[in-house]
């Protein structure tokens, strides 16, 4: 066996080879090859290849100097899988382990995460996703990260207040979209010169998920990969005003039955995704409702158009506001970084068009081609309700009078992919 890193120089790409074993008995001798976009070796006689963008990094063993470990993505399966490897010498082992992981290392540097985990989110499943897999693939990785668990209502604006946010390079969200609206409009609000300079990333352990699925994480292991390989990109928000408060939204506001299903939805957390259509059932046998109210929106030649009528609900949407569990599909014609607001407004109906509007939603988006929907682009829109009455902001529930919504172009920076970059 060889005790040296061997350089081999091809017409355009470096490559380095090594000897070593995938066994700590030294039984099963192994060839290591390592180019910036491939390492590959033979394991038990098989040939095992994959692209350096799949491995997160490398870690030195704990308890043999001679041994590393990498980690990689296996794209086949969806998973993570670690292998080991020992070296003739324990220079060998350092340099390899220094060689790997310089070459799998994102673009960026000096890279400082800040995890927000929300534990009562959704399903409860963040906790379970940090343990078995995002902790371990940060650990490969070598990015400094530091953890901070949700107490409360207040935890993320105290959290936000207590420190400098910039000492962070990213800030990544383990819980639904409630959590991220409450994020971002904390550090806007208190800490504005910061939000510039923080890449935002989200993994799925909320109710719908939908700003996950959007930026490329609707699985929780593809969301991971994109934190570590720094993979980022600008993206539109909505700036929210109802009366006197200031909030910031990255998916949708909706008002109508869409917001009263959400509002009494909150009671009903034990019942996890199943309590918005258990509560929707509940609407189904009360008295139905009808939702008055006037509805300004900002056309193109830049006239404000006004629409004073009886709806069943009103909804803005900043992207296609899809559901992690199914193939539903709220505002299928919005995009996330085009500069411009969905507005969906469904005229009153009785209860089974109402029931037909959410069926066809279900299949992916099509309730936006029937005769009593409307939708349109704008950059600015108005809700203004006979009566004080509720609003869904990105899950959270507002209640005021008046409700302003406007598009703020590529105010924020994902970590993630939308459908145009990847």
């Amino acid at each position: 066996m060889s005790n040296k890193v061997l350089p081999y120089q091809s017409t355009d790409v470096p490559k380095l080879q090594v000897d070593a074993w995938t066994d700590n008995q030294r039984h099963h001798a192994t060839s290591i090859t390592l180019t910036k976009s491939t390492i590959s070796w033979e394991n038990l006689k098989k040939g095992v290849a994959f692209n350096i963008s799949n491995v997160t990094g490398a870690k030195p063993s704990m308890t043999d100097p001679t041994s590393i470990s990498i980690q990689v993505y296996k794209e086949s399966n969806r998973r993570f899988k670690i292998f080991y490897f020992w070296f003739l010498t324990i220079e060998l082992a350092h340099t390899w382990f220094e060689l790997i992981k310089s070459y799998s290392k994102g673009p960026q540097e000096n890279r400082n995460i800040a995890v927000i985990l929300n534990p009562i989110s959704g399903n409860k499943s963040a906790w379970k996703v940090w343990r078995t897999k995002f902790q371990p693939a940060l650990s490969y990785s070598g990015i400094n990260y530091s953890l901070y668990e949700t107490t409360g209502s207040n935890f993320i604006e105290n959290w936000v207040k207590s420190r400098e946010v910039k000492q962070f390079t990213d800030i990544v969200c383990m819980g639904g979209d409630g959590t991220m609206h409450l994020l971002i409009t904390a550090i806007i609000k208190h800490q504005k010169d910061a939000f510039e300079s923080i890449n935002f990333g989200i993994l799925p352990t909320g109710s719908r998920n939908a700003l996950a699925i959007e930026v490329g994480s609707k699985k929780s292991i593809e969301g991971i990969m994109n934190i570590i390989k720094g993979k980022t990109f600008k993206a539109d928000l909505m700036k929210v005003r109802i009366e006197s408060e200031l909030s910031f939204a990255t998916t949708a506001v909706s008002w109508g039955i869409v917001s009263d299903i959400s509002e009494e939805a909150q009671h009903y957390r034990f019942l996890g995704a199943f309590r918005y259509t258990a509560v929707g059932l509940k609407k189904f046998v009360q008295k139905w409702k009808k939702y008055s109210a006037m509805v300004s929106y900002e056309a193109d030649s830049g006239e404000v158009l006004d629409i004073n009528s009886d709806f069943t609900y009103v909804m803005v949407g900043n992207h296609r506001v899809q559901n992690i569990s199914n193939n539903e599909i709220l505002t299928p014609n919005a995009r996330i970084n085009n500069g411009m607001l969905d507005l969906q407004m469904m005229s009153y109906g009785n209860k089974w068009k109402t029931v037909k509007m959410f069926k066809k939603a279900m299949k992916s988006g099509s309730h936006v081609e029937l005769g009593n929907i409307t939708s349109v682009k704008t950059r600015l829109v108005s809700i203004e309700p006979k009566s004080p009455i509720v609003y869904n902001v990105d899950g959270e529930i507002y209640y005021g009078s008046s409700i302003q919504i406007q598009v703020m172009p590529q105010m924020i920076t994902y970590l993630g992919q939308t459908e145009q970059a990847k």
